[in-house]
């Protein structure tokens, strides 16, 4: 979950510098608080749970990482931008449902919870703003 928050932190830095919408600049600040409050608990649950590391092309293709160059050179960053987050907070619910059906230690379990339950109201919130942009 470390790259995934990183490159969530990533693309809330570009849609601060380069989004047009104020509504859109708003989430990603909001993302910026939810992900540094993930990498503090995962910080905290190390000690206790060893985390495996994953290859960066099995990320990719299991859409918890992205190309942020790719958000930063879109004609339209905010439509980019809530493109992107909607489909890694999906990715990284799919990914904290396998976690937790492999019965990780109780602290780890509370945390992962605890993380499904804000990348999911995230990922609402992504398709609300898209949806207000005009986009189906």
């Amino acid at each position: 979950m470390r790259p995934h928050s990183q490159v969530m932190l990533d693309l809330a830095a570009v849609e601060l510098a380069r989004g047009a919408r104020p509504d859109v600049r708003r989430f990603a600040r909001r993302l910026l608080r939810n992900q540094r409050a993930q990498l503090r608990a995962l910080d905290a649950l190390q000690p206790a749970q060893r985390w495996p590391v994953p290859r960066e092309a099995d990320l990719r293709a299991a859409g918890l990482v992205t190309d942020v160059g790719e958000v930063f050179r879109a004609p339209a960053v905010d439509t980019a931008f809530l493109d992107r987050v909607a489909r890694m907070e999906d990715a990284a619910v799919s990914f904290g449902r396998d976690v937790l059906a492999g019965r990780p230690a109780p602290a780890a379990a509370r945390q992962v919870r605890a993380m499904i339950l804000t990348q999911q109201a995230d990922r609402r919130l992504a398709g609300r703003l898209a949806r207000s942009s005009g986009r189906p």
